[in-house]
């Protein structure tokens, strides 16, 4: 299992361009961070209730917009008809197995990657705005459960359906109606709380698992020059 993970994390590094990494690993949760200690300063409080104030969702927002529309420069258009650019794997017998693994280690790099983002930006307002940590704790943990999961659910949709085509207007477009898919969830948490997050849990693994297996079909026409 280990040694699958550490596979897995090379052949994902290799989709990644330094592009990718330098925006998605460094400057983008940098910004996530900035506009949340910003907004935190001019706030000068923590929002109470329990599910996300607007200062994190836009935090969040601003993660998943560049998620979304980044993906063409990893996997994007990968599942598209004649248009995967998934030759070169034809030169290995563990291209398809390469593509597999690297999808879960992308999905494992996203959630990863949400929980700290938004777990520190939780720390930095409570930091900068004061008060009890004791009090803000499980605030906090809902609000970074819900914010992730939300976030990392509507990504996953919307990169897949964006994979399916090698379009960059098309792409810009998905981008855009995730962003509104999840402005609509957020507020779907203020107004029904705890069913709208236990949904939203009960969809993130068959959602993961439907999106790996779509794409790895679709890949594996492509590598068997199977008719698509």
């Amino acid at each position: 299992m280990k040694k699958r993970w550490i596979r897995g994390v090379k052949g994902y590094l290799a989709f990644l361009g330094r592009g990718y990494k330098l925006v998605m690993f460094l400057l983008m949760p940098l910004a996530a961070l900035g506009m949340a200690a910003l907004i935190a300063c001019i706030k000068g409080q923590a929002a109470a209730g329990m599910f996300p104030e607007t200062d994190m969702a836009a935090a969040a927002l601003l993660l998943l917009a560049a998620e979304v529309y980044m993906d063409r420069w990893t996997f994007g258009s990968i599942a598209a008809r004649k248009g995967g650019g998934v030759e070169y794997l034809k030169t290995s017998p563990r291209g398809l197995e390469t593509v597999r693994a690297a999808l879960w280690a992308e999905k494992g790099r996203m959630l990863f990657e949400y929980l700290a983002v938004f777990g520190l930006c939780k720390a930095l307002q409570r930091g900068i705005s004061g008060g009890s940590w004791g009090a803000w704790g499980l605030q906090a943990i809902v609000q970074a459960a819900a914010l992730v999961t939300a976030e990392y659910c509507v990504a996953v949709c919307f990169k897949q359906i964006a994979r399916y085509f090698d379009d960059l207007h098309l792409n810009s477009l998905l981008t855009a109606m995730a962003g509104m898919v999840f402005i609509l969830l957020i507020n779907a948490l203020r107004a029904f709380g705890t069913y709208v997050l236990l949904g939203l849990f009960l969809l993130a693994f068959p959602a993961t698992i439907v999106s790996i297996r779509l794409t790895t079909a679709r890949v594996e026409e492509d590598y068997y020059d199977q008719k698509v």
